[in-house]
């Protein structure tokens, strides 16, 4: 990728697992789109990735992190071609010392770099990864997004800012409640301006037998997530009985035992299983996926290889694992996920119910929603509905299926009555990603957000109108406070003097803290904002005009919502 090319030259530092990797790609058909495919898109990727460049287009180069890291920076620091300073360069060292120092704390120097190849038109970064950060912050680029390495500290979130969407990515995971946008939409909003664009997928199945066959991932990375093997068991012999299928057993070599216990598990039925677990490279495996029928799956990063390739799924999210954050992108794929207050996780408390999400979700559970797959030609959908139906009214899990018609979004099967904190999420959610959207025509209209809403929960219900008047007339009374409070503060902007500005708006920030006590389902919206303000002081900014504009915007489109949902209910 010359400097002198006429088409654009973008760099993605993508560098954690795989899952990842393909959720960044509904970012760069973004990005092809939005450059009418007139670029070349350079992605810095695990090095244990970088042999899966057959998967993409030619315009699409994979480089590993350990090359790139060589090939980039280590040689310029070594040189100081871009006349870091000596802090800049303390950091570099820091972070670089795992990959390339030597006993002698020099750096292993490549004399043959082409320096043409570190300008870039757009640099992002979607990761919070302190190497990858400080690079972004003295890359060669017209235009920066993500995460952005920018100053020394003993803190890692200190060295570390992160700007609009970055920092809304960065607060979710305080506030796993609040959010509502998926990782594939906050990935392109970070680095493209857009929600996710349903893609149409054009291959055609390589099918090699009349069989249904069916992809078991038997293990995800994080025990937390992890089904129990005994219902993995079950869920395969009901599978067996009823179908004329095949079920092939996919994992790493960690699971190899995993996948025996299955199998054996399952006695003279086992002749329709096949263990490929740890047998295949993961370029082989693509290749097989797109041979089934249906994947089965924990959240893994081979369920978001499934979304890419048009494989349809029934996923089961348990521990940690955030429908709203990791599920599928893929329209109409199934995910069940347990109903407990303690799901998802917490982030790093330790489970105080012995993993009893493990326990909501039976085999005969996912089999009923497997069937709505399998069985929709053959039955009524009428009919598996009211099966599960009797099954959901237990509340032991929920049953969503994913939609894309307008960013990456999950409905219940059977529509649900409303929360205040469920209802305070979902329209926050489109207000955030309109605030992020590049251009207007990014944005979602309130009417598509009032469609949206209608379809998910039960808003018409006579029985919940009353109910549902409450809850809406009570966040609106809260929103509209909120509203006065921000657009009171916006004089702290015009005050001239610097000092005493600084003075007020830290003044501010204290109060917001007391603001979180008394509404604590809006602290996402309270962290990003004290965030933002920290990054325009560490840029030694004064007009903080469009932070404030920016959270009246969020809370004013949320309320103007709720005004129109409000009318239809009369």
């Amino acid at each position: 990728m010359s400097a002198r090319e006429n088409k654009k030259k973008i760099i993605i530092f993508q560098t954690r697992r795989i899952g990842d990797l393909f959720q960044t790609l509904p970012l760069i058909n973004n990005i092809l789109k939005k450059h009418n495919n007139e670029c070349n898109i350079l992605v810095v990727v695990d090095d244990d990735f970088v042999n899966l460049q057959s998967n993409f287009k030619s315009n699409i180069e994979l480089i590993g992190k350990k090359e790139f890291y060589k090939h980039y920076y280590l040689n310029i620091a070594n040189n100081n071609k871009l006349k870091l300073n000596p802090n800049e360069i303390e950091l570099f060292k820091l972070n670089f010392k795992n990959y390339y120092w030597n006993n002698s704390n020099n750096i292993a120097i490549d004399s043959s770099i082409n320096y043409d190849f570190i300008y870039f038109d757009e640099a992002i970064n979607l990761t919070f990864d302190i190497t990858n950060s400080l690079i972004l912050n003295i890359i060669d680029s017209k235009v920066k997004f993500g995460f952005i390495g920018c100053g020394k500290s003993e803190k890692k979130n200190e060295i570390i800012c992160r700007g609009k969407a970055a920092n809304y990515f960065y607060n979710t995971i305080k506030y796993r409640e609040q959010n509502r946008i998926n990782i594939v939409d906050v990935f392109s909003l970070i680095g493209a301006g857009r929600y996710f664009l349903n893609s149409k997928y054009n291959f055609k199945f390589k099918k090699i037998k009349d069989k249904i066959r069916i992809f078991f991932v038997v293990a995800s990375s994080n025990s937390k997530r992890d089904w129990p093997v005994e219902e993995f068991t079950k869920l395969a012999e009901s599978i067996i009985k009823n179908f004329d299928c095949e079920i092939i057993l996919l994992g790493t070599q960690k699971e190899i035992e995993t996948a025996s216990e299955i199998k054996n598990g399952l006695n003279h039925l086992n002749h329709s299983v096949i263990d490929l677990t740890g047998r295949t490279t993961l370029n082989k495996l693509i290749d097989l996926l797109k041979t089934g029928d249906i994947l089965i799956s924990p959240d893994t990063g081979l369920l978001q290889i499934a979304c890419n390739i048009g494989l349809d799924s029934v996923s089961i999210f348990l521990g940690n694992a955030n429908v709203y954050e990791t599920g599928p992108y893929l329209k109409n794929a199934y995910v069940i996920s347990p109903i407990l207050s303690c799901y998802p996780c917490r982030e790093p408390e330790k489970c105080e119910n012995n993993f009893k999400c493990k326990d909501n979700i039976k085999a005969d559970d996912v089999f009923k929603v497997l069937e709505l797959k399998l069985l929709g030609k053959k039955y009524t959908k009428k009919t598996l509905l009211n099966n599960l139906k009797q099954t959901l009214q237990e509340k032991r899990f929920n049953v969503y299926k994913c939609d894309t018609s307008v960013s990456v979004a999950y409905y219940n099967i059977f529509k649900q009555n409303i929360t205040k904190q469920e209802l305070i999420a979902e329209i926050f959610k489109y207000a955030w990603i309109n605030l992020f959207a590049f251009d207007e025509q990014n944005k979602i209209k309130k009417e598509n957000v009032i469609k949206i809403i209608n379809k998910k929960y039960l808003f018409n219900s006579k029985i919940f109108n009353d109910k549902n008047n409450i809850i809406i007339e009570n966040l609106n009374s809260e929103l509209k406070y909120l509203i006065e409070i921000f657009k009171n503060a916006c004089s702290i902007n015009n005050i001239k003097e610097k000092s005493r500005k600084k003075y007020e708006l830290l003044n501010f920030k204290n109060n917001i803290v007391n603001l979180k006590i008394n509404y604590p389902d809006y602290s996402l919206i309270f962290d990003y904002f004290t965030d933002e303000i920290n990054y325009k002081l560490i840029n030694n900014s004064i007009n903080f005009k469009d932070i404030f504009n920016e959270i009246i915007y969020l809370v004013e489109f949320s309320s103007g919502i709720l005004d129109n949902l409000k009318i239809k209910l009369k």
